[in-house]
């Protein structure tokens, strides 16, 4: 119950023990008008009262929507890309390891990330993310390994791909971590190793935040498919 609650049956409390002192005629009528006062203050209180837990991030979300910007922290940890051996032209796999960190004090969902090339003369293109695929790859790793004389012996292996997780909301304060698949087209290797590159992520409210590619760029990159098995970009 909250303090507002309460002062509506204080003054109920009060209308009532006044009318007793009072007594009589007025009394009565101090008390009733007390009564009526109270229970209109309480109907107000409990008209005003958010209807569930739910309300407060939604009037928070229209107010980011109608006044300011929404804040995610974006960084791109690790890149590698691989070249599509059935095209003809120069179309390349490329993986990103994505690191996200909302700011926004309500949970913020994330509707679409792409991919965004910047070509040295200025002009831009997108590239689509290729969703749900991400299990038929897996990515190569150093792994040290010590035996009980404290010798270390360092070796390869393949390792599967997390993918960033955009189904569920984000989470104040909470990190989140994953690998986003897009494939960019007619772009030489070169090109791949030196063009602007930023990862675009648009969250529920539709504002967009940025995360150039500034790690390495490894290409060949450490990442094959399983029995050659690949996702072609969703249409929808």
């Amino acid at each position: 119950m909250s303090k507002r609650d309460y002062l509506a049956y204080i003054i109920i409390g009060l209308a009532i023990a006044l009318g007793f002192i009072v007594g009589g005629r007025l009394g009565l009528a101090i008390g009733i008008l007390g009564t009526i006062a109270g229970l209109v203050y309480l109907a107000f209180v409990l008209m005003s009262t958010p209807a569930g837990p739910d309300s407060q991030p939604a009037d928070a979300a229209l107010a980011y929507s109608a006044h300011e910007e929404t804040k995610i922290l974006a960084l791109v940890r690790d890149s590698h890309a691989r070249q599509v051996p059935e095209s003809e032209a120069d179309d390349f796999d490329v993986f990103l390891n994505v690191w996200l960190l909302s700011e926004t004090e309500f949970d913020l969902g994330i509707k679409k990330c792409q991919l965004k090339i910047t070509a040295p003369d200025g002009s831009s293109r997108i590239s689509e993310r290729i969703a749900g695929d991400l299990q038929k790859w897996r990515v190569g790793k150093e792994k040290e390994d010590w035996d009980m004389w404290n010798t270390s012996d360092v070796h390869s292996v393949r390792e599967s791909i997390p993918e960033l997780k955009t189904s569920e909301p984000l989470k104040v304060g909470v990190r989140r971590e994953g690998w986003l698949h897009f494939r960019i087209q007619n772009i030489s290797p070169e090109q791949f190793k030196t063009v602007g590159m930023e990862v675009l992520i648009e969250d529920s409210l539709s504002h967009k935040h940025v995360a150039a590619v500034n790690c390495p760029r490894h290409l060949p990159g450490k990442v094959w498919p399983i029995r050659g098995r690949r996702a072609q970009p969703a249409t929808s």
